[in-house]
């Protein structure tokens, strides 16, 4: 359910937001999204060495449902599907068109 919400959320937002710019926060995004893949193999292991029981893995889905919860909340709370001013390309002047406005 929660990996729903994130396909049709932050991963489509990005060409939402900033068009010429989607590859970009596309490879920023996907690199902090690295971090916990890196993280949850040794998290996993701390909390199950020694003790592979329900309970032990019933706390680590917990865990991953809160941190899944609390991401919904921030991204319906602060995100956003318009173009952002920083993203909109720039007007360009005809290089002519531009000695002219100087020289008024």
């Amino acid at each position: 359910m929660f990996l729903g919400g994130m396909y049709s959320g932050f991963l489509s937002n990005h060409i939402d937001i900033a068009p010429p710019l989607a590859g970009t926060l596309m490879g920023i995004t996907n690199t902090c999204a690295t971090v916990p893949g890196i993280v949850v193999p040794s998290f996993v292991g701390y909390m199950t060495h020694g003790n592979q029981t329900v309970e032990a893995w019933r706390t680590i889905f917990f865990i991953t449902l809160g941190i899944f919860g609390l991401e919904a909340i921030v991204f319906c709370a602060f995100g956003s599907g318009e173009e952002q001013e920083w993203a909109k390309p720039k007007p360009r002047q005809d290089p002519e068109e531009q000695k002219l406005n100087e020289g008024l």
